[in-house]
């Protein structure tokens, strides 16, 4: 069986209704999507916010972004979900792979 690392970042997002579409935002990477429903409008945020990572990733950004945005290290692990119930949350899974003896695997 192969290890598996799952990585996901919980971020906060907004969705409203413009229009006749919905529009989906994580304000701290100014990362906006849309759809025609609301799920929809999540989900194309969810991908948007996973390429932009990826993106930041692969150009050797993505410490300076994360603190650029006001993330720091926890002190502590804390698997609750946040304190704020007027905000709302998604996870961003974010596929990783490594280098095993030449090879790529991925773990995602």
């Amino acid at each position: 069986m192969k290890p598996k690392l799952q990585v996901e970042m919980k971020v906060p997002v907004e969705i409203f209704k413009d229009g006749l579409v919905y529009v989906s935002c994580c304000p701290i990477f100014d990362v906006y999507s849309q759809g025609d429903t609301e799920e929809e409008a999540k989900k194309n945020l969810v991908e948007a916010l996973t390429g932009f990572i990826i993106t930041c990733f692969e150009m050797g950004t993505l410490s300076e972004v994360l603190k650029n945005s006001g993330f720091s290290p926890a002190e502590k692990i804390d698997l609750e979900e946040p304190e704020d119930q007027d905000v709302n949350f998604i996870d961003i899974p974010l596929p990783f792979m490594y280098k095993k003896n030449g090879s790529i695997e991925c773990l995602a």
